[in-house]
């Protein structure tokens, strides 16, 4: 069987068709404006009438999300979705079983550590508006010798390194993997792990396998662990 998979963004949707195994079959993105959530469920839904050979819809999510009744009680940057039963209302909305689960769980993080934070204040800079300045231009002016660029990504991996530091002394994990787009830029491990060096943590951070698809897979992933007590037909 097929799932609608979903990795919502309060900037894009990433969309996927993928079977149950994790093959990915088809992908698509829609930008997002305002992090709008209205405008988010309305992509949804025409990606699923779109695709109506999928029988079930898997969903990737931020905020504090019940992965068991499918409720939000806090969509981080998307307010729409603050106190929304989602997983009830995609239900009744498409006649499909649905599952969500919070995007890899994740742990909160000092806020300046944000890619969201570091649009805003290379667009305050600018005098642009946030939906008109993307991470990649940031990324892209830092390789060009942008000052202004080099300092807010030096206080952006600054602010990333010390939330993963924090993280490492807490757990004591083995690996610590990053995901998201970002993570397809080449040489970003690379310049993560030389600011990660002052924090004695280089060694412990490594990216998904999945790249900027994991969040997709990892709904799809949950989506059978939901119903696995169920036969091949889930619905």
């Amino acid at each position: 069987m097929n799932i609608a998979a979903f990795d919502i963004g309060g900037t894009a949707l990433k969309m996927g068709v993928m079977t149950r195994e994790g093959t990915l079959l088809e992908k698509g993105k829609q930008n997002i404006v305002d992090s709008d959530g209205d405008q988010i469920l309305q992509a949804m839904l025409a990606w699923i009438a779109a695709h109506p050979a999928c029988e079930g819809v898997a969903i990737s999510a931020p905020g504090y999300v019940n992965p068991h009744t499918g409720f939000i009680e806090m969509g981080g940057a998307i307010r729409k979705f603050d106190n929304f039963a989602i997983k009830r209302w995609l239900e009744q909305q498409v006649r499909l079983p649905v599952a969500i689960e919070n995007d890899v769980r994740r742990y909160s993080m000092n806020e300046k550590c944000t890619l969201r934070v570091l649009r805003h204040r290379y667009a305050e800079h600018i005098g642009k508006a946030l939906d008109d300045v993307t991470g990649e231009e940031i990324f892209d002016r830092y390789d060009a010798g942008d000052a202004t660029c080099r300092r807010l990504v030096a206080e952006f991996f600054n602010g990333l390194g010390t939330g993963l530091y924090n993280l490492v002394n807490l757990f004591d994990p083995q690996t610590i993997l990053i995901g998201g787009g970002i993570v397809e830029r080449p040489g970003f491990l690379a310049l993560l792990r030389e600011h990660l060096a002052w924090f004695g943590i280089a060694e412990y951070i490594d990216t998904v396998s999945h790249g900027n698809d994991a969040g997709l897979v990892g709904a799809v992933y949950h989506f059978n662990q939901q119903y696995r007590s169920q036969s091949g037909d889930c619905a």
